[in-house]
């Protein structure tokens, strides 16, 4: 752990209580306290969050500051307020420092980014969420005097030396074994699993998302670690595990896991299975927030019947157990919601009428212990009043799914094209269906998006039925996206979410209903038997779920019905490319998914494309907004019947087409046999190559 603060100053504050500062009023004024605050903290113990800092102190990103430490870290919110930067700036304020905001008076505090789809005026978006949560956590704040120099030193915990103890046993053991460590920020893991390597006395190789994610293992495994990327581990034990150098046993550590994709992680795993194989993540945070790492990989693993060592460390190092700056920032942020006690209040009042609905896989007896299931749309007004209620719907959605931060929080409460709705036993919420209202563009952003010349924002059906697949209705149809489903255990498979979301198809007056996934054969089989069908499949995984994301639409009026008959005339050829080019790509392992979509799409209904076909989907990749990845199966058949048109093209270019678009070659090693530096400059010669193939369409 690095911490930028001086270890000789005079005064000391070894509690490691850390200390909320607030300056309001205007940016001048506020700045000018804030630097009188700060004069008794040396420059290299400040990070300045915002424009102008003062000579000697470096502008910082939020997201540069995770895994560092320092006495004073000062956020001007100004310019308006931004969680997710909030939320990672408040765990880089060292045991004794401060967090010092600047802030406009109260009353005009403003969102940074306020949410609005195109075609929703910014000025509809409620300001239900962040910022009556953030003045709140202001008025905790003291005003700004001159710091006291902080000399706080972490000197770790019993538990966290109780896993130090526990691991580095573990790996001293022959044989292998699979270990999950759990913790929220400033607990000391990283630290841990670097001690825990060097106390076993032997070799390991470290990865996550990026090396400096990773460097805290490093530095304290004490030359007994190194760092590899993750795709370069996978290749290393594919190609021979006894070769990545370590001595026996051999140990791989995967550190801040969530960041990393979970079919990947799986594969780490399977690999390494010979190996003492440490995966660790953090949790309550901004490396991984949610539970999406327990319950898809960790959880995962265990049902297949991998034994899992669980470690977890709760007890704070960087600052102390007392500290007040962190349940502040968790409650102002949400970010560790929890559940409703019993007991609370009942539902706010719906915005539409209540409909009991019986579970249709598992009938109710009118004794039985869960009671009866109903549905109901929440007014979000209220729901933000009703903060009880309001924990139990965010923390459902937290644990449920594998990114949460607090940006989504916003969205949830104050986009003002989304609509929320629950299904629940008398006060106890069972499922939540978050829903947003897309489409229905005006000629000209229909038109903009079907060309690509415009960016248009928060309409991602749209953005597949018209700018991917080519159908400018696609944009103008109204069209519904369920944005997240979510069920608490004890109602999964009873029926709850299959009921929230048919009432939600007869609540919302759409022509599509549409969902786009990080998908496995459970989910595309769960949604087919509501009636949606998959169109698309994006060969790139979710940045969320880590999974390949599947796109399916259900009809809701004859012009919805007929939107999706022409959009699966492509579907019919490109689908099963689609998937192909995930399994060249080594992004689908999972043979089971492909079958899953091709069943739910129709087996019956797949072709080849048509030489119209194949010519529009060319032109929509070569002149249009359309990836590659989106008419692979129609950029195939068009170059595999002109096998003279590619020869003819230049070397470099010609071995860039074959690579990629007919031998289905990932993009790294496309980009390398064609000589290119990067993936993505060979991403931009083959569309240049393309277009030199096909002329710009009238």
């Amino acid at each position: 752990m690095r911490h930028a603060y001086d270890d000789d100053l005079d005064e000391r504050h070894p509690s490691g209580r850390r200390s909320l500062v607030v300056a309001r009023g205007a940016p001048e004024a506020t700045r000018a306290a804030v630097l009188r605050a700060i004069q008794t903290v040396p420059l290299t113990a400040v990070a300045w969050v915002g424009e102008q800092p003062p000579l000697g102190v470096a502008a910082c990103a939020p997201r540069e500051l995770l895994g560092q430490s320092f006495a004073a870290v000062v956020v001007d919110l100004h310019d308006g307020v931004d969680g997710d930067a909030l939320g990672q700036v408040a765990g880089a304020v060292c045991g004794g420092g401060a967090l010092i905001l600047q802030a406009p008076p109260s009353g005009q505090l403003r969102t940074r980014r306020p949410w609005a789809s195109a075609g929703w005026a910014v000025a509809e978006a409620g300001g239900r969420s962040l910022i009556a949560r953030v003045e709140r956590l202001l008025k905790l704040g003291a005003a700004p005097e001159r710091l006291a120099p902080t000399a706080f030193a972490p000197t770790g915990s019993p538990e966290q030396l109780r896993l130090v103890d526990s691991l580095s046993a573990r790996l001293r053991q022959p044989g292998s074994s699979l270990t999950a460590v759990i913790a929220a920020r400033g607990r000391g893991k990283s630290a841990a699993l670097g001690l825990s390597i060097s106390a076993a006395g032997v070799s390991a190789l470290v990865t996550g998302p990026s090396r400096d994610a990773v460097a805290e293992v490093v530095r304290f495994a004490r030359g007994h670690a190194s760092w590899l990327p993750a795709t370069d581990v996978v290749s290393a034990f594919e190609r021979d595990l006894g070769s990545l150098g370590g001595s026996s046993p051999r140990v791989l550590v995967v550190d801040e896991a969530a960041q990393l994709p979970v079919p990947l992680l799986r594969r780490i795993a399977t690999l390494s299975s010979g190996a003492h194989l440490v995966v660790s993540t953090t949790t309550d945070g901004y490396e991984g927030t949610g539970r999406g790492f327990e319950l898809r990989f960790v959880d995962g693993l265990e049902a297949s019947g991998v034994a899992v060592h669980r470690e977890e460390l709760t007890s704070p190092i960087r600052w102390s157990a007392d500290d007040p700056l962190e349940p502040a920032i968790d409650d102002a942020l949400l970010l560790r919601p929890g559940r409703r006690p019993a007991g609370a209040r009942n539902l706010v009042a719906p915005a539409v009428p209540t409909s009991s609905v019986r579970s249709p896989t598992s009938p109710l007896d009118a004794g039985d212990a869960h009671g009866e299931l109903a549905c109901v749309e929440l007014d979000r007004d209220a729901l933000a009043r009703d903060e009880a209620l309001l924990r139990e719907v965010w923390g459902l959605l937290v644990e449920a799914h594998y990114r949460t931060t607090p940006r989504d929080l916003e969205i949830l409460l104050d986009a003002p094209n989304v609509r929320l709705f629950v299904a629940h036993v008398d006060d106890r919420v069972a499922a939540v269906n978050v829903v947003a209202l897309e489409g229905g563009l005006d000629p000209d952003a229909a038109q903009a998006l079907w060309r690509g010349s415009r960016v248009t924002v928060g309409h991602a059906l749209a953005d597949v039925l018209c700018g991917s697949l080519g159908f400018l209705e696609g944009a103008r149809a109204r069209l519904a996206r369920s944005v997240r489903v979510a069920t608490v255990p004890e109602w999964r498979r009873r029926g709850a979410a299959s009921a929230l979301i048919r009432y939600t198809h007869d609540a919302i007056d759409a022509d599509v209903f549409g969902t786009l996934f990080g998908a496995t054969p459970a989910l595309i089989e769960f949604r087919r038997r509501l009636g949606y069908a998959p169109l698309y499949c994006a060969a790139g995984r979710g940045a969320r779920s880590g999974e390949p994301t599947v796109a399916c639409f259900r009809a809701a009026s004859r012009r919805g019905e007929e939107l999706l008959e022409a959009a699966g005339t492509v579907a019919a050829y490109e689908l099963p490319s689609q998937l192909a080019l995930l399994g060249t790509d080594g992004e689908l392992t999972d043979s089971a998914l492909a079958s899953a979509v091709l069943d739910a799409f129709g087996r019956d209904r797949v072709r080849a494309p048509s030489l119209d076909e194949q010519r529009r989907g060319v032109e929509r990749y070569a002149w249009g907004p359309a990836t590659f990845e989106a008419h692979t199966g129609a950029i195939r058949a068009w170059l595999q019947s002109r096998p003279e048109l590619v020869a003819a093209l230049p070397p470099r270019e010609a071995a860039l087409v074959r690579a990629r678009a007919l031998q289905r070659k990932p993009w790294p090693l496309a980009a390398r046999e064609a000589g290119h530096a990067s993936a993505r400059e060979a991403m931009r010669a083959l569309r240049r190559a393309m277009r030199t193939l096909v002329p710009a369409p009238e």
